[in-house]
């Protein structure tokens, strides 16, 4: 029996409701943008810097080590899909 035998009324394989998969997705995302945030932040001021050098440095380093998901930089193939819950824990962030 394959997984076409197996779909719930949902249509998703083994009973679980996209709507869950994708908050576990952005709930997973969030949490390592914020650790990487809070963990460069706490490292730069223990380095010295300012407040304000270490929120910018935090910010950068946390934007170029997780990449920016926004439908701006998304791949024009995908721009037409539906891939809202990828995409949408970004524009919270920003």
């Amino acid at each position: 029996m394959g997984v076409s035998g197996n779909l719930d009324q949902t249509g998703s394989p083994g009973g679980l409701n996209p709507e869950f998969v994708c908050w576990l997705f952005n709930a997973a995302e969030w949490i390592n943008r914020e650790s990487t945030a809070l963990t460069v932040y706490r490292l730069a001021r223990q380095k010295g810097m300012s407040q304000d050098d270490a929120l910018r440095e935090a910010e950068d380093l946390t934007y170029r080590s997780h990449n920016d998901y926004s439908r701006e930089n998304t791949p024009r193939i995908l721009q037409g899909l539906d891939i809202t819950c990828l995409l949408e824990e970004n524009q919270s962030l920003r």
